[in-house]
């Protein structure tokens, strides 16, 4: 019991009510205790525990042997620093984890509580929503020509957000034959990684090896320093606005932009 402003509670059933699976073990991370919550989630674990038939036969065994000698479990116990929070995949589900020590009336460390809760619907979501967001930040969009792709660049550049645009440049030159790919830079914000700015390098030498050119337009100033310091040439394939490289791309192919005839300009 614990004496809280003259009010008596029950640490025990207090910890039962939660909504979060909440485990206690020993000194020696021997499992003593678990919620009711808990024993529903262990329920559904069993099949990736061996030799565990129910809840209960978790109790006396310890949680290290639950855990892959690589887990970070063992890194986390050996720096000896909680309270330790931290969110991880186990068993099909993805956790968020807290684990603190736990210390008797004198102040001796006597064992560990460790609440679990189930944030699994949760992640999916936050994955699903970063790929929606990825495919909106990152748009290949046909032209005027059916073999030719326009790809406008927004926000911040990092190592991910390019990779994610190289699958889809090449997925959607192969996909439809393009001739002509062009990147145009004016959304740009920052670039993180200078290493990025030679990946668009060799980006534009593979789709050159897919059959398609590459023309570049819209850099800043400060861009085109960035590529001036990592030695990328662009200027014979670079125009300040997207226009100019259609009115390009028309012109290899023999074609024009006219007015109509009979045309009553409004």
């Amino acid at each position: 019991m614990v004496k809280v402003n003259d009010l008596q509670i029950d640490t025990i059933k207090l910890l039962g009510s939660l909504t979060d699976n909440v485990f206690i073990t020993n000194r020696e991370m021997e499992l003593t205790w678990m919620n009711d919550h808990a024993k529903k989630l262990v329920n559904n674990l069993l099949p990736f525990i061996p030799d565990i038939k129910s809840p209960e036969d978790l109790i006396g065994m310890s949680i290290q042997e639950l855990h892959p000698s690589s887990s970070n479990f063992f890194r986390v116990m050996k720096r000896n620093i909680f309270p330790h929070q931290s969110k991880i995949p186990i068993f099909g589900y993805m956790a968020n984890l807290l684990v603190n020590k736990l210390y008797d009336h004198e102040g001796e460390h006597n064992g560990y509580i460790l609440f679990w809760r189930d944030v699994t619907k949760e992640e999916n979501q936050r994955i699903r929503n970063e790929r929606l967001i990825e495919e909106m930040s990152t748009p290949i969009l046909p032209v005027v020509l059916e073999n030719a792709l326009f790809a406008p660049l927004i926000g911040t550049f990092d190592e991910k957000r390019f990779d994610h645009l190289r699958e889809r440049v090449l997925s959607a030159c192969v996909k439809l034959g393009a001739d002509y790919l062009i990147f145009d830079f004016s959304g740009v914000t920052v670039v993180e990684d200078e290493v990025i700015i030679t990946e668009f390098e060799k980006l534009r030498a593979t789709v050159q090896l897919l059959g398609a050119e590459t023309y570049f337009c819209g850099f800043s100033s400060s861009l085109v320093q960035t590529f001036v310091r990592n030695k990328v040439k662009v200027e014979e394939r670079t125009f300040s606005h997207y226009r100019q490289a259609i009115q390009h791309i028309l012109g290899k192919e023999g074609l024009e932009i006219v007015p109509k005839k009979n045309h009553e300009p409004r």
